[in-house]
């Protein structure tokens, strides 16, 4: 899932047994930062259905972050045996998030504004996404 940004005081990282779902923003987005990412490397998603058949993808936009998503920048990255379909999922804002208090009669757009830069990306194996 791609990072986001909170105007919150919660650390960083999980110091004690967390509340579910993690990924759950609990306070306002805050418009800025970016994430950077160096030597990942993500190896047999050749499908985008995982075994039991759920689904499954190499990156994805936070469900409960509907203001903004931080540009991300992947350095150095691997991919091996990894399908064109499993990639990204990414969705259309959902109606539910149209709120008159928050976006107006629309629902907010951050998930239609998603960046991903990748340099010195590498590709290998018997399954490669399109380039």
């Amino acid at each position: 899932m791609l990072s986001a940004f909170s105007n919150t005081n919660k650390p960083a990282l999980i110091t004690s047994p967390p509340a579910h779902p993690q990924y759950k923003i609990k306070s306002d987005a805050s418009f800025g930062g970016r994430t950077f990412y160096n030597n990942l490397e993500f190896i047999g998603f050749n499908s985008n259905k995982t075994f039991c058949g759920m689904k499954q993808s190499l990156f994805t936009i936070n469900p409960t972050s509907p203001d903004y998503v931080p540009a991300i920048k992947l350095t150095n990255t691997r991919f091996e045996n990894v399908a064109q379909e499993s990639i990204a999922y990414f969705f259309d804002p959902p109606w539910e998030w149209a709120v008159l208090d928050d976006c107006g009669e629309f629902p907010c757009t951050g998930p239609l504004n998603i960046l991903l830069q990748f340099e010195k990306s590498v590709f290998a194996g018997s399954i490669m996404p399109l380039r």
